[in-house]
């Protein structure tokens, strides 16, 4: 019961150490301290040197549904507030951004988001590659998921009623089959509410 304690207090304290060397990376613009050494460790890891010299932090409060994002274009972590006061591992978190960072600097930005030479970065750091992480909240020594609903679009084919849904209304799309039968292969639109699950 002891060892077990002390193990769980040892693993608050690195958490909190992280977190608090990430809120001086945002307000430096740079990664300082355990921050700077983990990204350093991972970057030896996946073979991209110069990962963490050229990375920027910034928080973004518009992020209400993502976590955290890697913007290429920038080379910057934005950090929604919910990466701030979620329960969720901010470590795993920075795993996976950084590793979308490093797939982009090794192979090119033609390799896809999740796909398996990020997959292979993200298990070499010790973590599961999930796309997505789920906030949590404590609930005495629980830890619940909280399931948020996402919007979703749709389209359905208004001749054999194929259905494809997608994060916006796309009105370009047809119905391939259909299209392909010499049909317009024109799709209505609605709304639909999912539940993000974690895989």
């Amino acid at each position: 019961m002891m060892i077990r304690s002390a193990s769980r207090a040892e693993h608050q304290s690195k958490s909190t150490e992280l977190l608090v060397a990430v809120h001086r990376a945002v307000t430096a613009g740079t990664a300082t301290g355990v921050l700077a050494r983990t990204i350093r460790l991972w970057s030896l890891q996946w073979g991209v040197p110069d990962l963490s010299e050229t990375a920027s932090f910034q928080v973004n409060q518009r992020l209400k549904t993502t976590i955290a994002r890697w913007v290429v274009s920038t080379r910057c972590l934005e950090l929604g507030p919910q990466f701030f006061r979620s329960g969720a591992d901010q470590k795993a978190i920075l795993c996976h951004e950084f590793a979308h960072a490093a797939v982009v600097l090794k192979f090119g930005r033609q390799v896809r988001a999740h796909g398996p030479e990020w997959r292979e970065f993200v298990l070499a750091a010790g973590f599961e590659p999930r796309s997505h992480h789920t906030a949590t909240r404590r609930a005495g020594e629980a830890r619940i998921a909280v399931a948020r609903p996402r919007e979703l679009y749709e389209h359905r084919c208004l001749v054999c009623h194929a259905v494809r849904f997608a994060r916006k209304p796309v009105k370009s799309w047809r119905c391939i089959e259909c299209a392909g039968a010499g049909l317009p292969g024109n799709l209505s639109v609605r709304r639909s509410t999912a539940a993000r699950s974690t895989p």
